[in-house]
C-alpha cells in the first residue's frame, strides 16, 4: 500500500472515529452500528485486523440488539471481507477466537496436513503460511451467514435492485474464497449464484 493510499485510509479512519464518538454521545444505536462498521473497514484496509474485528463485532452486536437483519447481513459480509484481507496479507496475524463463530453453518475443515506440510495449500501468494486456510474458512463461513440472512429475511424488506447487488457481491466474495481454497466446482457455483451442494 502506497503512502498516498495509506494516508487517505488514516484520514478516513480519523473521521469515522470522530463520527462514532459523536453518535455514541447522541444515543443513536443504528448510527453507532454503522460507524463501527466504517471504522472496522478502514482498520482492515490498514491491516489492523484484530481491532477491525472488534469494531465489526460491535456492529453485529448492535444490529442484533436492534433486530435489524439488513445490518446483520452487512456485518457478516464485512467480517468475511476482513478475513479475506487477512488471508491475502503477506504476514497473517494470529487468528483471534470469536465467540460468534459457533453460530456459523458447518463448513468442512481442510485436512490438517494441508495447512502445515504441503506448502502453499493451493493459496496463491501465501506459501507456507498456515493461518491463510483458517482465515479463508472463516471468510467462507461469514459470507455463508450473510447469504443465509439475505435469502431468509431480506426478501421483500429491501428493494429488488439493492437485494440483487447484495447477492452479487456475496457471490463474488464466495467465489474468491473458493478460488483461494482451490475449490473449482464451488467457485463456479458461487459465480452462478447457486447454493453449495450439501
Amino acid at each position: 500500500m502506497g503512502f498516498i493510499g495509506s494516508g487517505r485510509f488514516q484520514e478516513a479512519l480519523a473521521q469515522h472515529r470522530r463520527e462514532l464518538q459523536l453518535l455514541q454521545g447522541s444515543g443513536d444505536a443504528l448510527g453507532c452500528a454503522v460507524a463501527h462498521r466504517k471504522v472496522g473497514e478502514r482498520l482492515a484496509e490498514l491491516q489492523n485486523f484484530p481491532e477491525a474485528l472488534q469494531h465489526q463485532l460491535q456492529h453485529l452486536s448492535l444490529a442484533r440488539s436492534l433486530r435489524d437483519p439488513v445490518e446483520q447481513q452487512r456485518a457478516w459480509a464485512t467480517i468475511g471481507r476482513t478475513f479475506l484481507f487477512m488471508a491475502e496479507s503477506p504476514e497473517i496475524p494470529e487468528i483471534p477466537q470469536i465467540p460468534e463463530f459457533p453460530e456459523f453453518p458447518k463448513i468442512p475443515e481442510e485436512p490438517q496436513e494441508a495447512e502445515g506440510t504441503q506448502g502453499n495449500s493451493g493459496i496463491p501468494g501465501n506459501s507456507g503460511i498456515s493461518g491463510a486456510p483458517t482465515a479463508l474458512r472463516r471468510a467462507l463461513q461469514a459470507f455463508h451467514n450473510s447469504l443465509h440472512i439475505l435469502e431468509t429475511q431480506l426478501e421483500g424488506a429491501v428493494p429488488v435492485r439493492e437485494l440483487a447487488q447484495m447477492r452479487s457481491r456475496l457471490c463474488l466474495n464466495l467465489g474468491l474464497v473458493q478460488e483461494s481454497l482451490g475449490n473449482a466446482r464451488e467457485m463456479l457455483q458461487a459465480a452462478l449464484g447457486q447454493p453449495p451442494l450439501g
